[in-house]
């Protein structure tokens, strides 16, 4: 963001920030979109302190985030299960199979929406024009452009539909949320944003928590309203990457949740509602993107006798979010105009969390400022959730952090942001983000002292130690900084170990790999495997068939054999590509290597290993002021910059592709699997194989 934008949206937070405070002296507010400029979007965004109740006056303190998994009565032990060769298919038939599994998700959907009877539905359209590509993708770059021309030709293509939208949004909202009065009362306006907080949280269950790394628990029994509810909830809000169990393409949760709403599936009939059909949209919409068929889902509701609510309207809007920074043909503000128009078709009415869900769709500087103008000129109440939306983009005007500081104490009205671990992780991450030397991070480390933090503020600080350029040594930075943090924490989130594995398996340092290796090894093995108690189970299958083998010509290096652990395999989905790229790595150097080759990241660690990288952790605990001499500290640990240049972009390129296309075979096997037994029949077995309904599972009654 260059500097003249920067000015612009300080003006507007600030602005916003001090709505009330000048209220009563200029009862004018801008409310047209014509006239503002660069100049006033700091200002703006800055009034909105006055219609944001100060901290204590909502509730205490934030609720604390439920990180750590689901844990079973007793720790789960390694065990090893043997398995047959794994049918496979002979390459002349998938062959011939292949051409019918293109398309095999638009045709599990057109399965699923068959009940509804309406073949005019376009996802049963095949004579659709091809998808234009590059059209969307020069959109896509014109709205993540920074030039400043082509932020305001953006805003005025934008306009039209971007006023459509505040219209409605205006329209709909109760007269009881845009009152002056409300907003000018504190007992009022606190009435108000508790009666929005409680509707907020109505249909959540908050102790559930984030991820669970174990077995898809079973259905409740006996099964009620109120039970299948919460478990639809379960299915839908965690990522359980066992058995990679919440994938899209090849997990049994998106089928579950099918099965269970399928409209012909009458077991279920009198236990859903439309809080799961809402969740369902979220799960396919929000985390899946699966815009199209969130949509569909509607109708599937209405059909199976539910009408939608303001949730399920506020769930189609969350994925929206997404739909503004992905690639698209249509605007973001035309999405929003169309599911606004259909709240207002169904007479429902807008709330607080309407409003948000539209902020986080904005990433327009200009468009950011007429939407708080207007927010502004109805007197509209402010969400916690959004003040914390709101402190973020003030972040990113400034590069003083204690004018951010300064911001949330006076503006903002939270002098106790030091108690309050989301709003401290703000001043933190900003404060790393705008450093220069390593030698400042000790300013950190006496702020985490000052605060109050939780598993999720060490992954904010290591992020902005990752983030910042001017860092060196940044991974062995941020693996001490784990372990000089997470020494004295309670529970861990799983997200810092994907971003500390990032950092130390792209290795920009070029360490020598094999203490790279065993640091990961270690890390995933010993830490996070005990720490997260994941599942260690080893299945083994009897040799593969040659056509394994012949999958690995294109990548030139040997690839041992090796079973993965169900604890590797989930921190492997956990990091994304980042224990693909160590792979690679360790492959590549192991390719000169005959007396001594380094083991397989997937390899767990024998007693000598473990012993040396358990020395490692123990001199980098007692390792006091890490950030200074860094280079030589790394050193003195074993963190060795390699003369040696490490696996190029081709080789990881390379052997990505060779996961990639292993990951498609047997999911290309899989399908044909279930196809051949039918799918229903194979789902339902394989749900009483992992016990997620029991074989004896009773059918529900009213």
């Amino acid at each position: 963001m260059n500097r003249g934008s920067q000015c612009a949206l300080k003006k507007v937070w600030r602005r916003f920030a001090h709505h009330i405070l000048k209220h009563q002296e200029n009862p004018r507010i801008q409310g047209k979109f014509g006239g503002f400029g660069m100049s006033s979007i700091k200002d703006a965004l800055a009034r909105v302190s006055r219609v944001i109740l100060r901290h204590d006056q909502v509730r205490s303190a934030n609720k604390p985030l439920v990180l750590l998994p689901t844990r079973p009565s007793a720790p789960a032990q390694p065990r090893h299960i043997q398995k047959p060769p794994r049918e496979r298919i002979p390459k002349h038939e998938m062959d011939k199979v292949r051409p019918h599994l293109k398309g095999f998700l638009r045709k599990r959907y057109q399965k699923f929406l068959e009940p509804l009877d309406m073949p005019q539905l376009k996802i049963y359209d095949d004579s659709l024009p091809k998808y234009d590509v590059l059209r969307a993708e020069h959109i896509l770059a014109n709205k993540k452009s920074s030039d400043r021309q082509q932020i305001f030709a953006n805003y005025l293509e934008e306009k039209h539909n971007f006023e459509k939208m505040m219209n409605l949004l205006v329209e709909l909202t109760p007269r009881d949320l845009m009152d002056k009065n409300t907003v000018e009362n504190l007992t009022s306006l606190a009435h108000v944003l508790k009666r929005e907080e409680l509707q907020f949280r109505a249909t959540r269950y908050d102790h559930i928590p984030r991820y669970h790394f174990h077995e898809v628990p079973p259905i409740p029994q006996p099964l009620t309203k109120e039970s299948f509810q919460e478990y639809i909830y379960f299915l839908t809000h965690l990522k359980m990457l066992y058995r990679n169990s919440s994938s899209l393409m090849s997990g049994i949760v998106p089928e579950i949740l099918l099965h269970t709403h399928h409209l012909e599936n009458t077991q279920f009939k009198p236990f859903r509602t439309v809080e799961t059909y809402n969740y369902l949209i979220k799960f396919f919409g929000y985390e899946k993107f699966q815009n199209s068929f969130s949509r569909e889902l509607l109708l599937v509701m209405v059909h199976d006798g539910h009408s939608p609510n303001i949730n399920t309207i506020n769930q189609l809007m969350k994925t929206c979010r997404i739909h503004a920074s992905r690639r698209s043909l249509v605007s973001t503000y035309k999405v929003v105009v169309s599911y606004l128009s259909l709240a207002k078709k169904l007479d429902l009415s807008l709330n607080l969390a309407t409003w948000n869900r539209v902020y986080d769709c904005i990433h327009n500087i200009y468009l950011k400022e007429a939407f708080l103008n207007k927010m502004l000129a109805v007197c509209l109440p402010v969400l916690n959730n959004m003040c914390i939306q709101i402190l973020n983009d003030y972040c990113e005007t400034t590069h003083d952090t204690a004018e951010v500081i300064t911001f949330m104490e006076l503006d903002l009205r939270r002098p106790n942001w030091r108690n309050d671990p989301r709003m401290a992780e703000k001043v933190l991450r900003h404060r790393v983000k705008h450093m220069t030397r390593n030698e400042e991070l000790s300013s950190i480390f006496e702020l985490w002292l000052q605060i109050a933090t939780d598993a999720v503020s060490l992954k904010v600080l290591l992020s902005a130690i990752d983030e910042n350029p001017h860092f060196n040594h940044t991974s062995f930075l941020a693996l001490c900084t784990y372990v000089q943090l997470s020494k004295d924490t309670t529970s861990v989130a799983p997200e810092n170990y994907s971003r500390l594995l990032k950092m130390l398996c792209e290795n920009k340092e070029n360490y020598d790999v094999s203490v790279v290796n065993l640091i990961v090894r270690g890390i995933v093995h010993c830490d996070a495997t005990e720490t997260l108690n994941l599942p260690t189970e080893v299945i083994k299958y009897e040799d593969p068939s040659k056509a394994r083998r012949k999958q690995t010509a294109f990548f030139p290096y040997h690839i041992p054999k090796g079973h993965f652990g169900e604890n590797y395999r989930i921190i492997k989905r956990l990091s994304y590509a980042s224990l693909i790229m160590l792979e690679a790595k360790v492959l590549y150097a192991n390719r000169k290597l005959q007396a001594r080759r380094l083991k397989s990241p997937w390899v767990p660690l024998a007693q000598k290993d473990r012993l040396a990288w358990e020395s490692i952790m123990e001199q980098i605990k007692k390792e006091t002021k890490f950030w200074e001499d860094t280079s030589e500290k790394a050193r003195s640990v074993g963190f060795v910059v390699s003369k040696t240049p490490q696996a190029s972009k081709d080789v990881i390129t390379a052997y990505e592709k060779h996961n990639s296309v292993q990951m498609r075979v047997s999911h290309e096997i899989s399908t044909v699997k279930k196809l051949r037994e039918g799918f229903d029949k194979s789902l339902e077995r394989e749900m009483r194989e992992r016990k997620i309904q029991p074989a004896d599972f009773e059918e529900p009654q009213l």
